[in-house]
Parts: C-alpha cells; sequence; structure tokens
C-alpha cells in the first residue's frame, strides 16, 4: 500500500531525476511538433520517468528484504540476489548483487548486476542523505547506470507526510534491451506526499523539478514541471503509472517549445499537448 511504499522511499530514497546531454547541439531551425512526433519525443519522457519508478521499486524491495539479513544468497525466497550489509549508528551501507549471469526475482524477471546504497543519518536525524550506485544494472534485458544521490528533510516516523525528498542524477544511462536503443539523462526532482489517514486511494505523490535528456533518437530534451505531477494511488490499483494531474514545459533541439499537461486527476494515460495554437491529445503505454 501507499503507505508502506512511502516508508520505503523515506528510508531508501530514490526517485527520478532526469538529464544532459555531453556537449551542445549546433543551432538548427525548430519546426512546430506533429502529432506524430509528439509521441515519439513525449513516450521518451515518460518512458523515462516509469522506467525510474520501477527500478526504485525494485530496489526498495530488496533494501527492506535484506534489512534484517547480514548477507547470503537466498535461494528459495522472494529475493534473489546476493546482500552485503553493514552499518552504524548513522550509516547504512548494502550492495545487493543478482551477478552477471542473473537470476529471477519473485515477479520472473531476470535481474542482473549490482546495486549499492549508502544512507547516512538515522531516526533521530531531520534530514537523511542516500546514493544508489547501479553497475551494470539490468531488468529482463534493460539496463540502467549511473548514480542517484537524494537528501531526505523533515523526516518525522510518526508523520511521514511532513518528509520531502530532494533527488539529483548525472550522467545516466538507460539501455533498452529491443534495439539497443538508449536514454540518458539528468536533474533535480522534489517529491512531497499527501496522505490520508481514512481512504490510503485519496494518497498522492507530487513531483516538481527540472531536468536534461538525450531521447533515443538522439533529441535533447529539457523540461520544466510548472505544476507539480500527480502520482495517485487510486490510479495505480487500476494501473495507469503515469502523472494524472500536472503542467511541465518542454524544449528540445528540433521542435518548438511546447507543454505537456497530465489532466485533472482523472486515471487514464492521456496527455494533452500544445505548441502555439497547435493541441492534441496523445495516448501514453
Amino acid at each position: 500500500m501507499m503507505k508502506k511504499l512511502i516508508f520505503q522511499l523515506l528510508v531508501v530514497g530514490s526517485f527520478i531525476t532526469f538529464l544532459t546531454s555531453c556537449g551542445e547541439d549546433e543551432e538548427s531551425e525548430k519546426t512546430p511538433l506533429t502529432e506524430a512526433e509528439g509521441q515519439v519525443v513525449v513516450q521518451d519522457i515518460v518512458t523515462l520517468t516509469a522506467e525510474i519508478n520501477s527500478l526504485n521499486m525494485m530496489g526498495l524491495d530488496a533494501f527492506s528484504t535484506g534489512m534484517g539479513n547480514s548477507g547470503g544468497r537466498y535461494a528459495e525466497d522472494d529475493f534473489c540476489g546476493e546482500i552485503d550489509f553493514s552499518f552504524t549508528e548513522t550509516l547504512i551501507t548494502m550492495s545487493v548483487d543478482y551477478g552477471d549471469q542473473g537470476c529471477e526475482d519473485e515477479d520472473g524477471s531476470l535481474m542482473k548486476g549490482k546495486i549499492i546504497f549508502t544512507i547516512e543519518g538515522n531516526g533521530e536525524s531531520s534530514s537523511i542523505t542516500q546514493t544508489m550506485e547501479l553497475v551494470n544494472f539490468s531488468s529482463d534485458g534493460n539496463g540502467i547506470d549511473g548514480t542517484f544521490t537524494s537528501i531526505i528533510s523533515n523526516f518525522d516516523e510518526e508523520n511521514l507526510g511532513s518528509a520531502a525528498i530532494s533527488t539529483s542524477a548525472k550522467d545516466v544511462t538507460l539501455t533498452f534491451e529491443e534495439d539497443g536503443s538508449t536514454l540518458k539523462y539528468s536533474g533535480t526532482h522534489t517529491y512531497n506526499f499527501e496522505l490520508n489517514s481514512t481512504d490510503y486511494e485519496l494518497e498522492v505523490l507530487k513531483v516538481d523539478g527540472t531536468a536534461n535528456m538525450v531521447s533515443r533518437k538522439g533529441v535533447t530534451i529539457s523540461y520544466d514541471i510548472q505544476d507539480d505531477l500527480n502520482y495517485k494511488t487510486e490510479c495505480f490499483e487500476d494501473e495507469f503509472h503515469h502523472p494524472v494531474a500536472g503542467i511541465m514545459a518542454v524544449s528540445t533541439s528540433i521542435h518548438n517549445d511546447f507543454t505537456l499537461d497530465f489532466g485533472d486527476l482523472s486515471c487514464n494515460n492521456t496527455v494533452t499537448v500544445k505548441s502555439g495554437d497547435v493541441e492534441f491529445d496523445l495516448e501514453l503505454e
């Protein structure tokens, strides 16, 4: 449920960040964004978000599974990797190693590579710093390499909703198994939670921030979240994993600037693209 997810986020921290190309593109005349081009560009943006969220949840599950264990390989448990775990009062270090050949997790996904976590701080501190480094990590052939750093402020075990998470990443690369294409990104995002003690389905994760990325087609993209992106528990239950509200301003190296409007909190995968006088809806995968 959302509260468990939030608690794990506060312990392990990392959520999303995005990215930047190395070097500057030559100046070229920009063109209006067409619906066909928009489908590709926008899908890369939301795919990046979804992949990082999926990775993050996997990492959190691995961490929570290993919290009570000092190490060893799980054979018939839910978790298939090898864990090396150590801690002091103010520092937790853990590596999750799936090996070069990999192993299947509880969902049947083939996991490979290594994830290294460090957490500085404890329950008595209002601030916790966490890093997550991914080394040759992949899930079902989809790879990710890079380091995420999160600062969790206003941490209070009695009031998880008061916490804010700021996560940054640099030079992170996603590689897609289907065609070997890559997404590269860096950026900073903040996360806040709206909890509901009577109906967890009404709980909302709000995301703000900026990012730069290079798409699978080699297009340089930067964006600024102008109105918080909203991820709603009720929509997760219905398998809608994209934002269901919020506005993002987007610039690319080849298109006129445009905005993405994710809606009014209704659970769907539709986003409205606006560029000048042009406006159209896209259905996200």
